[in-house]
């Protein structure tokens, strides 16, 4: 599975950059001959709110059987990140939750019914739009003969809110959904690089996963 997650990712990469120049050329052609051409793609917004399972595909063990699953809601400027085991016959449990409270600027972490005293963050939350000044590099798909969904792949930089990133993403043509993301520089003046493959995305089926338990609360009282 571990060699198969590369593979994958190296074709979606590799097609990108071969797929980008050729619609390069396609769009000279088309104006030598006069014809108009195809709209200029322009950068998307990811969904407000989503959950989805992702893999850190420069991290990922195969045999600890470990994935996350994760939680984003831009509007309350939280996100969650549940690291989990998958054990025979497909149950899920948490090994650990990590709370990221933008709002607040805590970080916390949860093991069991125990929530770890609260750390600052000290960098901002991944915005869902796009800047306008993000480059196109090209579209593919991913999937197979009747069964595939086309893609669009972005790359662009943040300088700001104590982050020097540069991001790789792949997202859905039609609705923007995340499929790869590529994190590389620093956040909070720490080293990342991060290369995040997504599946499973869908709306939040459960909003009470935002809420901050009363045991994290507590400790900022302390």
């Amino acid at each position: 599975m571990k060699d198969l997650s590369w593979g994958v990712l190296a074709v979606l990469v590799c097609t990108v950059s071969a797929v980008s120049g050729q619609e390069d050329s396609n769009s000279r052609v088309e104006r030598d001959r006069g014809v108009s051409p195809k709209p200029v793609k322009k950068p998307c917004c990811l969904p407000y709110k989503f959950q989805a399972i992702t893999v850190d595909l420069k991290s990922f063990q195969y045999d600890k059987e470990q994935t996350s699953r994760l939680y984003r809601n831009w509007e309350s400027r939280i996100q969650v990140m549940d690291e989990i085991k998958y054990t025979e016959g497909g149950i899920v449990s948490t090994i650990y939750r990590v709370i990221l409270d933008y709002k607040n600027k805590l970080r916390y972490v949860i093991v069991g019914d125990d929530c770890k005293d609260p750390v600052p963050l000290n960098s901002g939350m991944l915005e869902p739009c796009m800047p306008d000044s993000a480059r196109y590099l090209g579209k593919s798909y991913i999937g197979a003969y009747d069964n595939t969904a086309d893609f669009d792949a972005w790359y662009f930089r943040r300088t700001d809110q104590n982050r020097d990133i540069e991001m790789t993403i792949a997202v859905t043509a039609d609705r923007c959904v995340p499929v790869m993301e590529h994190i590389a520089g620093t956040m909070a003046r720490m080293p990342t690089d991060n290369l995040v493959l997504f599946t499973n995305v869908t709306d939040v089926q459960d909003d009470s996963v935002f809420r901050i338990p009363q045991s994290c609360l507590d400790k900022i009282r302390m």
